[in-house]
């Protein structure tokens, strides 16, 4: 194991459409990934990815929870400040399946 690397992905101020924007491709493209992940992993063993399948319950949660707050902010001619932040740790393929055997991959 080692420390964690910290990355920045967004920080700043945003008019609300561009806060939108930007929010809303970051999580289609996480949404994109894992119905690719959960088409693949269904090809293989006629069942779908079941963290990629809770993944996409979340992100679909999270868009319906971010709407109102966008949809308020352009309405009110509003900016966002978004910050995201990324912590990064390298860990051993095998304390990994330990922990969360259902994020590993089917050989």
């Amino acid at each position: 194991m080692n420390s964690p690397q910290k990355f920045s992905l967004i920080d700043g101020i945003f008019s609300a459409e561009d806060g939108k924007d930007i929010l809303m491709h970051l999580l289609n493209h996480k949404i994109q990934f894992h119905q690719r992940k959960n088409m693949s992993a269904y090809e293989r063993t006629c069942e779908n990815d079941p963290h990629s399948t809770r993944r996409l319950a979340e992100l679909h949660e999270v868009i319906s929870n971010l709407y109102p707050l966008l949809k308020t902010a352009i309405e009110e001619g509003k900016s966002l400040k978004i910050e995201s932040r990324v912590h990064i740790s390298i860990i051993d393929e095998e304390i990994q399946k330990k922990r969360m055997p259902e994020l590993m991959e089917v050989a």
